[in-house]
């Protein structure tokens, strides 16, 4: 296999160790007592010294021979402080979802990923050892060994911005918003057709407590219930981890969502209520996502006083905690290139 540049000078000092043991073994025979001794040990000595080279050598041609190699530009807003551990991850994508492939630890700013490459992929860096950082530093857009450079090196640029606060206010006013929804559904000789009128959600700490409310209307063998409904649950943000992914965060159902019937009884609704509460714990989760879809993006641009973002970036989340009177998140910039290093801003036009 040829020897990659970079790893040259390991070869040559192992072809020096190796002219060295060569040249002890020819004294040998010729050697008896204390001096044979001493060759010995310093046989051992060279052998031991040339097993080290030779699995430095290894590790170099792996890194250097690797599908893909990369370095990191990072860009952090943040009061300066010690480097963190990172490890970069390679997944698959595939129209069910990503997978993950391959993990690198990045030493001096680099990793590399030996392969091969999926046909359709993509990259992120992530902070380790910091139980406050939830999200990845870095996501990359879904790539191909075509949108690569020739060599197979990239660069890997990101933004560690600032802490950005989205208000309880906000997302009360937000939620409210809402266009009344009618839904059917049915479970054999049982329909019911509800009609969602409103939607809140409330901020609790670590999570969002949303909420519905409406008319619903169960028909079975010919009677018919009609009442109001009421439905709740607490959902849990996390953020995106994988690549390639729009949304910044999801949003994870901490316990099944509780339907409230006032005034409705019978064995029906034991029949049709698992799908009602399907159905309600869908839009609330549909609901609260586009607020959030919407919104996130937003107020990162305001954070960044930008009238928007650079082409080809793709923004993830890294810190996110909840209280109630606000989900407080840490936004992070990345592109490959040099996009977000040479960015220059537009101006933003006067209000």
């Amino acid at each position: 296999m040829p020897v990659p540049q970079a790893c040259q000078p390991i070869a040559d000092q192992i072809t020096a160790l190796e002219a060295q043991e060569q040249q002890l073994r020819a004294q040998l025979p010729a050697l008896v007592g204390a001096p044979a001794w001493t060759a010995l040990a310093k046989l051992g000595q060279l052998r031991q010294q040339l097993d080290q080279a030779h699995a430095a050598l290894d590790e170099c041609v792996r890194a250097n021979s690797a599908a893909l190699q990369a370095t990191l530009g990072i860009i952090d807003v943040g009061p300066a402080g010690p480097a963190p551990a990172r490890i970069a991850t390679l997944w698959e994508i595939a129209p069910a979802g990503a997978t993950q492939r391959e993990t690198a630890t990045i030493s001096g700013d680099a990793f590399a990923f030996t392969g091969p490459l999926p046909a359709t992929f993509g990259l992120t860096v992530a902070t380790t050892g910091d139980p406050t950082i939830l999200g990845p530093d870095f996501r990359s857009a879904s790539l191909t060994a075509a949108s690569l450079p020739a060599d197979g090196a990239v660069r890997v640029e990101f933004v560690l911005g600032p802490l950005v606060r989205f208000e309880q206010a906000d997302l009360a006013r937000l939620a409210a918003v809402f266009t009344p929804t009618p839904s059917h559904v049915s479970a054999g000789a049982v329909d019911a057709d509800l009609s969602v009128t409103a939607v809140e959600a409330t901020l609790t700490d670590g999570g969002i407590v949303a909420r519905a409310s409406g008319q619903v209307e169960i028909r079975a063998l010919g009677m018919v219930d009609r009442g109001p409904f009421s439905a709740s649950g607490t959902l849990r943000v996390v953020p995106t981890a994988a690549p390639s992914v729009l949304d910044l965060v999801d949003l994870v159902t901490v316990a099944d969502i509780q339907v409230q019937l006032p005034g409705i009884v019978g064995t029906f609704v034991d029949t049709i209520l698992p799908l009602i509460r399907g159905m309600l714990s869908n839009l609330l989760i549909d609901q609260l996502r586009a607020v959030l879809r919407a919104q996130l993006p937003a107020a990162i641009d305001d954070a960044f006083v930008l009238a928007g973002l650079p082409p080809d970036v793709v923004v993830s989340v890294r810190r996110l905690s909840i209280t109630p009177a606000a989900i407080e998140f840490q936004p992070a910039l990345g592109a490959l290139g040099t996009t977000l290093s040479m960015f220059t801003p537009p101006a933003i036009p006067p209000p």
